[in-house]
């Protein structure tokens, strides 16, 4: 495996997963929130994310991708059924907001089953490059334009069991 710089340590990681979920711990305290993971790149920091949440929650799932190699490309996604987020409280945890053309897409897909409202978590957030200007109401870390991998993130498929976020 080549090594690439880290960008991110894993005690980095861990203590602001740690933050963001005593957060929403506090936010949505007494409701029953429904967390949906975007896979693949989200599935290391949603784990540790309701690891950490002491909510009366569901989990979900929902595959979607924008990206080939280091170019965003067309939007492909698993159509998926989710009549029974209808009423709820949904927090889609995703592991970067980039453009947000991808985000986008995922707040008006899951809008068609009436959510009472979608909040957005991510763990990295690029600073500036945001047209469709789409919020998280929580990120774990702002980046620069550095294309980068690990901590379920990856080129090609390959780094994302990298414990650390690393750039290319």
């Amino acid at each position: 495996m080549k090594n690439y710089p880290i960008l991110i340590s894993a005690q980095q990681v861990e203590q602001r997963i740690v933050e963001i979920a005593e957060a929403i711990n506090a936010q949505f305290k007494g409701t029953s929130p429904v967390f949906v993971c975007v896979l693949k790149g989200a599935f290391l920091f949603f784990s540790e994310l309701v690891k950490r949440v002491e909510l009366d929650c569901e989990i979900d799932f929902m595959t979607i991708s924008s990206y080939e190699g280091q170019q965003s490309k067309e939007i492909k996604y698993i159509d998926k059924d989710f009549s029974h987020l209808e009423g709820r409280n949904i927090i889609l945890v995703d592991d970067i907001l980039d453009t947000g053309k991808t985000l986008h897409f995922l707040f008006a897909y899951l809008q068609q089953f009436k959510p009472k409202e979608i909040s957005l978590v991510t763990l990295l957030k690029r600073e500036g490059k945001n047209p469709y200007n789409i919020i998280p109401l929580h990120f774990g870390f702002e980046i620069g334009n550095e294309f980068v991998v690990g901590y379920g993130l990856d080129h090609d498929q390959k780094f994302r069991n990298l414990p650390y976020i690393s750039k290319m």
